[in-house]
């Protein structure tokens, strides 16, 4: 069974009085140089060492109709729709064909099979085939695109604006838009901005600003952004600072770089239960997130006056761009004391702090 492409081929364009099958070994003159009208647009297609001469007939008249889609930057959504016609006493077939032009459903319309050739070859049939396309025709499909062509440049000069931003995800999602309105097609199209005038430039800017973004992506991924937070007797309470200084420290001993953001603590609190619903939030300088919870309880007060406490705490990377945590590191409820409560407190955050440094030196060489 032969595919849709196949089928799209074997619907379209077969003229009932234009067919010939000179015994030529050349291809005909046609097909090596295309008729020059000023109001018709001629595109040639061959085929060689085909079966038989109804396949290197409708190969030939493929490949015509694929230079004439090439061209106008579509790809094929619907079969042809054929009609024989006459015209001076002879008739062809004037046919329609429904393409998408970067999303865009639009109408290929009046497209025609002028001449066709087949011949016999000692390797088999050969196929030549020339189909014309009316210039008006073309230009409203260049209408279209033009409008395209303003769509790409609205969602790249968005992509500039976010990338200026640091927000790398926005810009990329910009950029893809802008991609898909502009298409594949060769066609320059003039745009009218000042400095972008056509979609050729406008092609070189959209790669210029991958790049960019690429190359800021992966400078990001070398930095850790961290902050903590801090509960006493399961209520909130302010961290020392000295507290996330000592991991920001252990970060740089690990060979990465800390960014100078802070985290807000509902951030740090939703990374650390794994309540991160997308990228939302997240800095735009670093590629991974650090987030710190201690802990501390008190016990009791024995009879010699000392005071207890258990301290514990929880550790989670989160890798920014998927938006996943790839690393956790938590210490359990561990009883210290001290005569003073804020000594016995300070104590065991002192060593939580010590396991998570140690813990964050040796796992940080393994986030690329």
């Amino acid at each position: 069974m032969r595919s849709t492409t196949d089928r799209i081929a074997l619907l379209a364009l077969l003229a009932s009085a234009c067919g010939s099958m000179p015994k030529s070994a050349t291809p005909p003159a046609w097909f090596t140089k295309p008729p020059d009208s000023a109001d018709t647009l001629y595109f040639v297609g061959d085929a060689t060492q085909q079966p038989d001469e109804e396949l290197a007939r409708d190969t030939a008249l493929q490949k015509a109709l694929h230079h004439l889609l090439v061209y106008c930057g579509a790809r094929i959504e619907s079969e042809f729709k054929s009609l024989e016609v006459e015209k001076d006493g002879k008739y062809e077939q004037s046919t329609e064909l429904g393409v998408s032009v970067h999303g865009e459903e639009i109408e290929v319309q009046q497209t025609k099979l002028r001449l066709w050739q087949v011949e016999a070859g000692g390797d088999g049939y050969a196929g030549y085939a020339l189909v014309a396309w009316p210039k008006a025709e073309y230009e409203r499909v260049l209408l279209s695109k033009s409008e395209q062509a303003k769509r790409a440049l609205e969602r790249y000069l968005a992509a500039e604006a976010e990338f200026a931003g640091r927000d790398l995800d926005a810009a990329s999602g910009s950029l893809t838009d802008a991609s898909r309105f502009l298409g594949k097609s060769k066609a320059v199209v003039s745009i009218g901005h000042d400095t972008i005038k056509d979609t050729r430039m406008l092609r070189v800017a959209i790669e210029s600003l991958e790049k960019r973004i690429a190359e800021l992506d992966g400078a990001r991924r070398s930095v850790l952004a961290l902050d903590v937070v801090c509960r006493s007797d399961a209520k909130p309470v302010p961290c020392d600072v000295r507290r996330a200084g000592a991991l920001r420290q252990a970060v740089a001993q690990g060979g990465k770089k800390v960014s100078p953001s802070s985290i807000p603590a509902e951030l740090v609190s939703g990374i650390l239960d794994a309540r991160i619903n997308g990228r939302a939030g997240l800095p735009k300088d670093a590629g991974f997130v650090v987030a710190v919870e201690y802990v501390t309880e008190f016990r009791e007060k024995d009879q010699y006056g000392f005071q207890y406490v258990n301290y514990s705490a929880r550790a989670a990377v989160l890798d920014v761009r998927t938006a996943q945590v790839v690393h956790t590191k938590s210490i359990p409820p561990t009883k210290v004391g001290h005569v003073k409560l804020q000594g016995a407190i300070e104590k065991g955050l002192n060593e939580a702090e010590k396991l998570l440094a140690a813990d964050l030196k040796s796992m940080i060489g393994a986030l690329e």
